[in-house]
């Protein structure tokens, strides 16, 4: 195994430690029963698939349907689980891209850890909201994205289209990063079949 198989070996367990343990804080502290307003709505649709206010947030109420089959507490407990599991998976993600953007594993570490424990970042992670599944979705964009810079290899542009474009019924935040994205690749992609597995990742998510 060559050095740099090695380094995001280690990488993996990191990020998934760090993962791990803010996935603890959070269902520490994780609202334990049914809200109002929009958290309400998101807990029961979730349920029951119904439609929610505009743009109807069809990929969140999925897999927030999802959740409610893990067998544990109540249905509002379940759905609030899916905002704590992927705000841990945010850091964990968060920890990998400062890694593949060149930062020292400690500062990579701090990085991680200040996101799990900010004030803002925490608050979002403890009931049914769409922020947490949203910010996740959008470091695996991020991170696919370097990954491809890495490696060249184009399936992960596709994978990063792919999420961008399911991440749409989640949040309006990626419609708004995807200008970014384009611009990106009009200075890194010289390949026809990179655009393709891009486009083609994207337009499936869409779907």
């Amino acid at each position: 195994m060559d050095k740099k198989k090695v380094t995001l070996c280690k990488d993996l367990i990191i990020a998934t430690l760090l993962a791990l343990l803010s996935f603890a804080l959070y269902i520490r502290t994780l609202v334990p029963t049914l809200l109002t307003a929009d958290a309400a709505e998101f807990q029961t649709l979730s349920y029951t698939l119904g439609m929610t206010h505009a743009s109807g947030y069809t990929t969140y109420i999925l897999m927030g349907k999802l959740f409610t089959l893990i067998p544990i507490s109540n249905i509002a407990f379940r759905v609030n689980l899916m905002s704590a599991f992927f705000g841990a998976l945010a850091v964990g993600q968060v920890y990998l891209i400062i890694r593949l953007l060149g930062g020292w594993k400690i500062a990579a570490v701090a990085g991680a850890v200040a996101l799990t424990i900010n004030p803002l970042f925490w608050r979002r992670t403890i009931f049914a909201e769409t922020y947490a599944p949203a910010a996740s979705m959008l470091a695996s964009v991020f991170l696919f994205m370097l990954l491809w810079k890495e490696t060249k290899k184009a399936h992960y542009l596709f994978l990063a289209g792919l999420i961008g474009g399911i991440s749409v019924g989640i949040h309006s935040t990626v419609v708004m990063t995807a200008s970014a994205v384009f611009i990106y690749m009009l200075f890194k992609a010289r390949q026809k079949k990179e655009w393709i597995s891009a486009a083609s990742g994207a337009t499936l998510g869409l779907l």
